[in-house]
């Protein structure tokens, strides 16, 4: 079972712009039904009510998330998306550590903006595994 003093963030790289699928738009902003993929892929993140907060990094001249987000609780949005992947998870990570109070034995999830179908119950299965595996060092 969970111990009260593990706390989970998740970062949400949100910052690609979709040129290889080649839409009209980046693909976190394609609908799947009434919801684009960012708000599916926020939603599931923050029914995980023990994610504290949900860092989405977004372009900086990304006006969109701000427009479908910008008053959900439990959501920041961080127009500091990089180049890569890789570049906004670390501006995600360096928003945690330096603003949100996140410390060096907290647990950050990623998920990609652009994959709308994760579940609580598989959010649960990483939570439990990764703190068992933790506890069991």
């Amino acid at each position: 079972m969970r111990d009260p003093a593990d706390r989970f963030w998740a970062v949400l790289p949100a910052g690609g712009s979709g040129a290889r699928m080649g839409a009209s738009l980046p693909k976190q902003y394609l609908s799947i039904g009434a919801a684009t993929m960012l708000e599916r892929s926020s939603l599931a993140l923050l029914a995980a009510d023990w994610i504290e907060r949900v860092v989405v990094v977004i372009a900086p001249d990304d006006d969109r998330a701000q427009r479908l987000l910008g008053s959900w609780a439990r959501v920041e949005l961080l127009p500091r998306g990089g180049a890569t992947r890789r570049d906004s998870v670390l501006a995600g990570l360096h928003r945690l550590r330096d603003a949100l109070g996140a410390a060096p034995r907290d647990w950050v999830l990623v998920h990609d903006a652009a994959r709308p179908g994760v579940t609580v119950a598989a959010l649960e299965r990483l939570r439990d595994t990764v703190v068992r595996l933790d506890r069991s060092e």
